[in-house]
Formats: C-alpha cells, structure tokens, sequence
C-alpha cells in the first residue's frame, strides 16, 4: 500500500480500493500505514527505496531515523521547503479516500486528522482547524486521533513549523 501511496505523491493518481481497504484495517489496528503516509508526504527527501523501506518495516531502525530525521526537519530546520505537489496530490488522495469511507467516521476522523497535520504543515491554520473539528466530530464520544489532538494544540499554542515562523520574521 505504500508503494502505491507513493505512486501517488508522485503522480496524482487516484487511491485504488485495495488501498482504502489497507488505509481502513490500519487506523483500526496499529496505525503504521496511516503514519507512514503522513512522512512520506510531509518528508524532503525524494521517494526513494530507502524510505519505501523504511515504511514497509516498522519496527527496523530505517524507520524511527526516517521519522524522526522528518519531523525533525519541520519542527527545527527554518530551510524546509515542501514539496508543495507532494502535498496537493496528498490532499486530494486524501479527499478521495473520505469519499471511500463516507460510512466509516472512524476512518473519516483519522483522514481528517490528516488533512489538518498537512494543511497545519503548509501554515493553511484555518483549512487545519476545520479538519480538526471535523476529525473531533467524527470521533463521536470515543477519543480523537491523536494526530488530531496533537495539531489542535499546536494550533492553541499558535506552534508551527519553523520554516513558517522565518518567512513571518522576514517580512
């Protein structure tokens, strides 16, 4: 699922079903494709074999420095630029797959918690908040994605990426 995934990123395609299929089963077992999804799209380095790897193992060591060396990079490295096709074909993949899982608010809520990590990572803080509140809504009374709280209080705390908080500096 991921090398489709990647596909993706790169190309625009649409996710098949056999991809909303791996997507659904994953938030609902150990996430690891869900989060996969998310450093593949927000990471710099090109979709190379390496970070396939990476996603394909979750519990090997390429793993954790992929993920970390990602996050890393938005939270600390004020020269992160994203890779703004990358993002766009992401979003609407992810568009795509809500559309999949109109009955699963589950999963809807776990692809909200997406759109809103990303929107929040292109400094987009309104199209984030929606989709948090989206993601809390269709959490019902079980708890959010924790990717969903996580980006409602960096968005409480007004927290973003460091390469935002140097254009803002800029001007």
């Amino acid at each position: 699922a991921i090398i489709e995934w990647a596909g993706i990123l790169t190309t625009g395609t649409e996710p098949s079903p056999q991809l909303a299929e791996a997507f659904t089963s994953s938030v609902y077992t150990d996430r690891h494709l869900r989060d996969m999804m998310l450093v593949s799209t927000l990471s710099v380095k090109p979709l190379s074999e390496d970070v396939l790897i990476a996603c394909a193992d979750p519990h090997g060591e390429e793993i954790h420095t992929t993920v970390y060396d990602t996050l890393t990079a938005l939270f600390n490295d004020n020269g992160y630029t994203p890779d703004h096709e990358r993002f766009d074909n992401a979003l609407d993949a992810l568009f795509t797959l809500m559309a999949l899982a109109k009955d699963d608010s589950w999963v809807c809520a776990n692809v909200d918690a997406m759109l809103a990590y990303l929107y929040w990572a292109l400094g987009e803080t309104s199209a984030a908040e929606t989709a948090v509140q989206q993601a809390f809504e269709e959490s019902g009374d079980g708890e959010p994605p924790s990717i969903a709280q996580t980006i409602r209080r960096a968005l409480g705390f007004r927290i973003q990426p460091r390469y935002l908080e140097d254009l803002v500096e800029a001007d």
